[in-house]
This record gives C-alpha cells, sequence and structure tokens, in this order.
C-alpha cells in the first residue's frame, strides 16, 4: 500500500508558496490534492503510483504539484502531454479517463450499430499498453472495436476508419 499522507504537509506548504509567487493559479494549486486522492483512490496505474511516491520522499514537491495541478488538455489533436504519471499527464489512468469519456458520448449520441472505432499507434513508448487499455474500456462499454494487429502510420487508420465503417479512429502516437 502507498502511503502519502505523511507528506502533505510539505506538499500543501510547497503549494501555497507557488500560489503566493504566481508561479500556479490558486485553482491549480487547489487541484493538486483532490487529483492525488483520485489516483490513490481509484487509479490503477501502480507503476505511476511507485513514481509519485519516489518523487515525495526526495521531496522534488515541483514536479509532484506540476503533475496533479491540472488534467492533461484534449485539444484540436487529441491529447498532448508527458508520458508520465499524475493527472497532468499520459498515462493508463489518463487514458482510460479520456476513452470512458468518448464511450459516455458514443453510448449517448451514437446509434448502437455504428458505434465501431478504431484504434491503433506507432512505435512510441506504452503505445501498444495503450491500445489494449484503450480498447478495453470501449469493449466494456459496449462498442465494437478493431485493433491493428502491428504498428501502422497514421495514413492507415484513415482508410481503416472508412473501411470497417467505424465512427472513430484513435491512433495513439
Amino acid at each position: 500500500a502507498f502511503e502519502y499522507k505523511p507528506y502533505l504537509g510539505l506538499l500543501k506548504t510547497r503549494i501555497k508558496e507557488m500560489v503566493n509567487k504566481e508561479e500556479i493559479s490558486r485553482d491549480q494549486g487547489n487541484q493538486v490534492i483532490p487529483n492525488m486522492d483520485d489516483l490513490f483512490k481509484y487509479g490503477k496505474d501502480e507503476l505511476g503510483k511507485q513514481e509519485l511516491m519516489e518523487k515525495m520522499k526526495q521531496g522534488l514537491w515541483d514536479e509532484v504539484i506540476d503533475a496533479f495541478r491540472c488534467f492533461v488538455e484534449f485539444g484540436t489533436a487529441g491529447i498532448r502531454g508527458l508520458l508520465r504519471w499524475g493527472a497532468n499527464g499520459l498515462n493508463l489512468d489518463t487514458v482510460r479517463r479520456y476513452t470512458q469519456g468518448l464511450a459516455n458520448y458514443m453510448n449517448k449520441s451514437i446509434p448502437s450499430t455504428q458505434r465501431i472505432v478504431v484504434v491503433g499507434c506507432d512505435t512510441r513508448k506504452r503505445s501498444r499498453e495503450f491500445v489494449r487499455e484503450t480498447a478495453a474500456v470501449l469493449a466494456a462499454n459496449g462498442i465494437k472495436v478493431f485493433i491493428f494487429s502491428q504498428e501502422r502510420p497514421m495514413p492507415q487508420m484513415a482508410l481503416m476508419i472508412v473501411n470497417y465503417g467505424a465512427v472513430f479512429g484513435i491512433e495513439i502516437t
């Protein structure tokens, strides 16, 4: 079990300093501990929890705060961020969160017979692992998923979306 509560006093002190120096906003400062609580309560990325505990033991408060001050953003080209633990990084938990959001949207807005997604990736670190998690979340929501058997370039994703009649394609790069 990971016990982070003994570090909360030091973490809160550093958050307060960063807010006072306007290094982070008050809203961001207020998100750090609830986002950490969510990781320890609901997160399944055990490697991420271990990495966080190591950073806390080393007193690397700025890294911890940056990892939890906000959620990694979803922009026009998808999710962009550092491959790391925390709400503000790309990891199994953030992949699950955003995939569940897509599944919720699809299940509300798209007829069940049209709920088809193609999922692929390139050769970057953890891509295959993220593909498996993405597919598992979608399938658990009753969405039909096609996965490339190996890494493929992005243009093949567009072709497969058309070939399978998918409404979405997810390319993990």
